[in-house]
């Protein structure tokens, strides 16, 4: 039963532990963004635009007139405008903003490296500049966008009509071509967060798949180390009982042997036993002959001195043979009754010594 259990154990665990395993590699941590940002969780777009702001120069245009000032400040409005609405969530800063930190000579005549430069003093990461040109046809702007932080001209576009409106109107529809390097940028910078945010899921599965393992390892391991106790506790059992079966078996022979030993000594003891009685017996009987005869010498009544000499030689013999039967039967007594008494089977002897007015009793089971 306990084999049955471990191997179904190892058989739930074991497709569970396989299919853990073909990752055997932890993912490595993603790699920063382009910006060297770590990103804990994928931004919304327009939050990651509100983390950069956005600035716009007036475009130069030499000897401008009034009119021409106007549609300067279009375009600018137009280039805001549309930068709201292309990349919501971008900090676009308004001339109000720009006249007040540079003053509004600088605000108004500054183009190329000094727009990259003023950009920073601002604290923009990018900003527009540019410059507006008469033609024959009209009027043109060349529009240019910087990244501050390293002075790159990312982008640039020409816009051109007969007169103001026209103008705005082509930098409206050339906007998304100036703005496509930031529009770049956030959606590298969103594809990164992602990146990241799936290395951080991929780490997540991996350390559950790994966790998982590690306990269904633990389970085999523990299931193999139960089955093993059992199995030692089972040869211990077996060997204990072997012990035990083999000592039983030493003492029944010994006990076999001891009651056999005792059995001997008690049948000897016996033997002894009746032959001091038989010799008891003897010794009585003697005795007794013994004092008829040496009545018969005291009391004078032979007739002659030869059956005097007769009867005193066997008074003697007789005697003689009292007591030495007597002492015989004495000891071959005592002999077997203590063989018979210190070698009884403890299951079944039984002895009961009484002392009764005609001498000493021995009753029993043996």
């Amino acid at each position: 039963m306990n084999a049955l259990r471990f191997f179904l154990v190892l058989a739930l665990a074991s497709p569970a532990v396989l299919a853990a395993r073909p990752r055997l590699i932890r993912p490595s941590d993603a790699p920063p963004s382009a910006l060297g940002k770590i990103y804990p969780r994928v931004p919304e777009r327009a939050d990651l635009a509100r983390q950069f702001r956005f600035a716009v120069l007036d475009p130069v245009m030499s000897k401008a007139t009034g009119e021409e000032r106007q549609v300067i400040d279009r375009v600018v409005f137009e280039v805001r405008r549309a930068t709201n609405v292309q990349i919501p969530g971008l900090g676009v800063m308004t001339k109000e903003n720009m006249i007040e930190i540079l003053g509004p000579e600088k605000a108004a005549n500054c183009e190329g490296q000094c727009a990259a430069t003023t950009g920073m003093q601002v604290g923009a990461d990018y900003i527009v500049d540019g410059v507006l040109r008469r033609t024959s046809s009209g009027v043109e702007a060349e529009l240019r966008l910087w990244q501050t932080k390293n002075g790159v001209q990312l982008s640039t576009i020409l816009a051109a009509g007969v007169e103001g409106p026209a103008l705005v109107q082509d930098v409206k529809a050339n906007m998304a071509d100036l703005l496509k390097p930031v529009q770049m940028m956030l959606d590298a910078e969103v594809r990164a967060a992602r990146g990241q945010e799936d290395t951080r899921n991929a780490q997540a599965e991996w350390d559950a798949a790994q966790s998982t393992e590690e306990r269904q390892e633990k389970a085999v391991a523990d299931a193999q180390a139960h089955e093993e106790a059992l199995r030692k506790q089972g040869e211990e059992t077996r060997i204990r009982e072997a012990a035990q079966a083999q000592a039983r078996i030493e003492d029944a022979k010994s006990s076999e042997v001891a009651s056999g030993r005792h059995g001997v000594l008690r049948k000897v003891g016996w033997t002894a036993l009746g032959l001091g009685v038989v010799s008891g017996a003897v010794a009585g009987i003697a005795a007794i002959k013994g004092a008829a005869i040496t009545k018969d010498l005291q009391g004078g009544t032979y007739s002659t001195a030869a059956d005097l000499k007769s009867d005193s030689d066997s008074v003697k013999t007789i005697n003689s043979i009292a007591v030495i039967a007597g002492i015989a039967g004495g000891a071959l007594a005592v002999t077997g009754l203590g063989l018979v008494l210190f070698n009884q089977d403890a299951e079944g002897a039984r002895v009961d010594l009484s002392l009764s007015p005609s001498g000493l009793l021995v009753a029993g089971r043996f």
